[in-house]
């Protein structure tokens, strides 16, 4: 039973493999195709070795489906042990060859917490983050830097700083508007949408004026440019601060549908931020900052 992973990977007792495999054995070969589908449910499959082991057609297709997934989880165990006793015996050998002498009161905690603050600081000053993120996170820093590893709170501190930072603070994509955006933009919003003729029209001319005001920037630019050729200005880039659209209404309406319909039209990426229900802000913030 070890062997097909059965031990490691279910954490199954001795008592309850010696249950299972004599389950096993007493099958028929007329119950073969039970015996793969309880094999397979045994190990860890993904959902693609699920899916197919459902649609299998023949019962020789769904034990030839089981002995993969099977083979596949012998095979991962076979690596994971490999692994931990290479890991051992390197451990091992470096305990003998380089014998290590601490101070008192030092300890891998405290190293790891080193460590963890060294690569954040790091992060930090590559991240060119907004004067309010900064002032946050240098706030937060000092937090870290006074807290031990082993307090519960580093963690929950050391997570709110890794999600500031991983915020593209100044990272962008251009919008193509361009002058085939408009119809692009139609095209899109019908093939993903039928009806919601109102609510596609002013999206549309929300679009049309922002194409609009980016050709007026352009041009604006472009002459100022050509008035200064002694001393020419390199074209800024178009910064939209027209109103935020809000779609309002009830849960499967297409409000998120509607916004990735856009997104694409526009050349944007698109993320999605579940909140629905929430109206407390210490709920959407987390009480933990989680």
């Amino acid at each position: 039973m070890s062997s097909l992973g059965l031990g490691t990977s279910k954490g199954l007792p001795p008592l309850v493999a010696r249950r299972i495999e004599q389950f096993i054995s007493n099958k028929d070969t007329s119950e073969a195709g039970q015996l793969a589908n309880f094999m397979v449910s045994m190990v860890e499959s993904t959902f693609e070795d699920q899916l197919a082991m459902l649609t299998a057609p023949t019962v020789n297709a769904r034990l030839e489906k089981a002995v993969e997934v099977i083979s596949k989880q012998v095979t991962t165990v076979k690596n994971q042990l490999k692994i931990v006793t290479k890991g051992v015996v390197r451990r091992t050998e470096g305990i003998r060859q380089f014998p290590r002498f601490r101070p008192q009161g030092v300890n891998d905690e405290d190293n790891q917490g080193e460590d963890d603050v060294g690569e954040l600081a790091k992060r930090i000053e590559s991240a060119q983050l907004s004067p309010e993120a900064a002032s946050v996170v240098q706030k937060e820093m000092k937090r870290l830097r006074r807290m031990q590893p082993a307090q519960a709170e580093y963690g929950v501190c050391r997570t709110y700083i890794e999600n500031i930072l991983d915020v593209p603070w100044v990272v962008s994509t251009d919008d193509q508007l361009d002058a085939s955006m408009l119809a692009r933009a139609r095209k899109q919003l019908n093939d993903d949408h039928y009806g919601l003729d109102q609510i596609k029209r002013r999206l549309l001319e929300y679009l049309a004026v922002l194409r609009l005001k980016s050709q007026l920037n352009q041009e604006q630019l472009e002459s100022q440019t050509t008035l200064n050729k002694d001393h020419p200005k390199a074209l800024k880039k178009f910064a939209d601060k027209s109103p935020i659209l809000l779609l309002v209404g009830p849960p499967g309406t297409g409000k998120t549908s509607l916004a990735k319909s856009v997104a694409t039209a526009l050349g944007r990426k698109f993320h999605r931020i579940s909140l629905g229900g929430v109206r407390d802000e210490s709920e959407i913030r987390g009480h933990r900052r989680t």
